[in-house]
């Protein structure tokens, strides 16, 4: 048999003669990835990018930042509001400094509906007395009235206030009683400069 020269082709010898022979082709495998699994960089280490979960959590979270903002802004922008108009005025005592304060009209309405239920006229003085002096007392020496105390219970307070001296608390309850006038005639317009008064102290 005459051999082609140019066959390049694999052989293999046996007893019946050399034999040329097909070499199988190479097929091409395809590798498909599983979504499910984290990938993989090439130092052979997982690479975790952020999941739903934590993205998720940290939208909730600028969120809840961004609504306790604005429940603080408005918070105080509503103390403002309601503190418009009250005035204060510090009593001394035996070297001890006494702040009392107008009341709100929520605390005023209080106050009252508290006295209400004393029967006697005398009863309703000395109860209204307490009452209006334990919602205006609002600092010692400067401290706010609460930390002195170390509570904020009213029915405590107005208890602070009956275990007074009584001729304190009658003094302080007339430098209220003043307070609360002076602080009325501010908006007692009846002339041209009451009201240019009345309309500087709303400025402030």
């Amino acid at each position: 048999m005459n051999e082609d020269p140019n066959d390049q082709r694999p052989r293999m010898t046996s007893s019946l003669g050399q034999v040329s022979f097909e070499q199988p082709e190479q097929r091409q495998s395809i590798v498909v990835e599983d979504p499910t699994e984290e990938p993989v960089s090439p130092q052979g280490q997982s690479v975790q990018g952020p999941s739903r979960q934590k993205v998720e959590e940290a939208h909730r979270s600028r969120v809840e930042e961004s609504v306790s903002v604005m429940e603080t802004g408005a918070r105080r922008r509503t103390e403002i509001l309601t503190s418009l108009g009250r005035a204060s005025t510090d009593v001394e005592f035996e070297k001890i400094t006494f702040s009392i304060r107008t009341l709100k009209n929520r605390e005023w309405r209080e106050a009252i509906t508290a006295v209400a239920t004393f029967d006697l006229a005398h009863e309703q003085g000395y109860e209204m007395r307490g009452q209006s002096l334990a919602r205006a007392l609002y600092a010692i020496d400067g401290q706010p009235v609460e930390i002195v105390m170390g509570t904020n219970d009213l029915q405590q307070r107005i208890d602070f206030i009956n275990d007074m001296d009584e001729s304190f608390v009658s003094h302080l309850y007339d430098e209220y009683n003043k307070l609360v006038a002076d602080n009325k005639s501010r908006y007692n317009i009846g002339t041209e400069e009451g009201m240019q008064e009345a309309v500087e102290d709303i400025k402030k």
